[in-house]
């Protein structure tokens, strides 16, 4: 039996839409289902909301609010985890099997902090992971890094890593004999680290104008705040 060219080639087109129709509905019938979760991290000691976290799960991620509120893209169905990281916090992994709508709440344990005293009486907890010395440059950036930029009072060049002091007491005052010049002066505080000595410094970025300050994250308002060291009485590290 022979068939006509027009039904032939009704056949073979109609092959051709079919097989590819097909596929698609087998790889998606396999595809896992996304769902949407929501969900609150707190501090685990204090209950209060953590702001700034992230949640990540796969490729997808998410950040939390001011009142510690997130909402997150997941695969269903089976289960998956989500890691949990904010500066100042232990890292979190949840393991979970993820429901349309689902609530979730996270807590997370409080890392490591500077205490920081103002000379008007206020105190901020900053989250020392990110904590740094800092100097401002008009009109651009700040230069910022875990040494002090410092020189002892003989101006010889002194630079502490954030981890090797143990509190700073201020507020940084001008003081002359500086290592800016023989008759310069320059902002002056005492820094005390963690093997015992106690050394009044000078901070060296201050010799060329900069306002020399501390760099952190606020503990409790995941904002990042930026403290003159002419104002700041005491700053204790871990």
């Amino acid at each position: 039996m022979t068939f006509r060219p027009r039904i032939a080639v009704t056949l073979l087109l109609s092959l051709a839409l079919t097989i590819p129709a097909m596929a698609a509905k087998r790889r998606a019938g396999n595809e896992t289902p996304i769902v949407t979760i929501h969900g609150t991290v707190t501090d685990e000691n204090t209950g209060q909301p953590v702001a700034f976290a992230e949640l990540a799960n796969a490729d997808r991620s998410a950040i939390t609010d001011a009142q510690g509120k997130f909402t997150l893209r997941v695969s269903s169905g089976r289960p998956t985890q989500i890691i949990v990281t904010r500066s100042g916090y232990e890292t979190k992994i949840m393991s979970l099997t993820a429901a349309e709508g689902q609530t979730v709440a996270a807590t997370l344990k409080t890392g490591a902090v500077v205490l920081v005293k103002m000379i008007d009486g206020t105190n901020y907890s900053l989250d020392f992971d990110v904590t740094q010395f800092a100097y401002a440059i008009p009109f651009s950036d700040y230069g910022k890094s875990d040494f002090a930029n410092l020189c002892t009072a003989t101006t010889e060049q002194y630079r502490p890593l954030k981890t090797e002091i143990k509190k700073v007491t201020g507020p940084a005052v001008s003081s002359p004999g500086s290592c800016c010049s023989p008759s310069g002066n320059a902002l002056k505080a005492k820094f005390e680290l963690k093997n015992g000595t106690t050394t009044d410094a000078y901070f060296a970025d201050n010799c060329f104008g900069y306002d020399v300050l501390l760099l952190g994250r606020d503990h409790t308002t995941g904002k990042f705040r930026y403290l003159s060291w002419t104002k700041i009485a005491e700053a204790v590290f871990p």
